[in-house]
């Protein structure tokens, strides 16, 4: 069985959980439906135009060996998607005898100097780096709800007002 992802759009600005994008499924050299994400966080959801190849292509998905047991064809067409990020990268930023990079390296900057974090692929890079932005709101957020509370607490008179 041969499943392949042909019209890919990916929509980073519109990604938020997850990546959002679109891309027609083909089985077999013939288009059998189209799959798509809304990006917020949810499955991906499938049309199909072929009901019955759409159940062969479920069926396959799940004798593939995932990461989780569950969503195995969100999970087959996540690896579908990267993979063609992966080719795509390569052909619009590095000449075609390049070797593919084995890992794309994030460096971010702390009070205690750079903390570099390693992922094998663009997509793994994104979410990576979209963790760690949500992890620093979250901090900022405990700093800022932190100096309320200080400041709240604080009994300060206002000022020429002594007694």
């Amino acid at each position: 069985m041969h499943i392949e992802l042909k019209n890919i759009k990916i929509h980073a600005d519109m990604s938020e959980e997850t990546t959002c994008f679109s891309a027609s499924i083909y089985l077999n050299g013939k288009k059998v439906g189209t799959a798509k994400n809304d990006g917020r966080g949810g499955s991906n959801m499938y049309w199909w135009d072929d009901r019955e190849a759409g159940m062969r292509v479920h069926a396959w998905a799940q004798e593939q060996p995932t990461e989780y047991d569950f969503e195995k064809l969100d999970q087959v067409i996540g690896c579908l998607l990267e993979t063609w990020a992966k080719e795509g990268v390569a052909r619009l930023h590095q000449p075609t005898s390049a070797p593919e990079p084995e890992c794309y390296t994030v460096r971010m900057e702390s009070e205690l100097g750079y903390e570099d974090f390693e992922y094998s692929s663009i997509i793994e890079a994104r979410e990576g780096m979209r963790r760690l932005r949500d992890k620093i709101r979250q901090q900022a957020d405990g700093i800022t709800r932190t100096l309320f509370l200080i400041l709240a607490s604080e009994d300060v008179a206002p000022e020429g007002d002594e007694g």
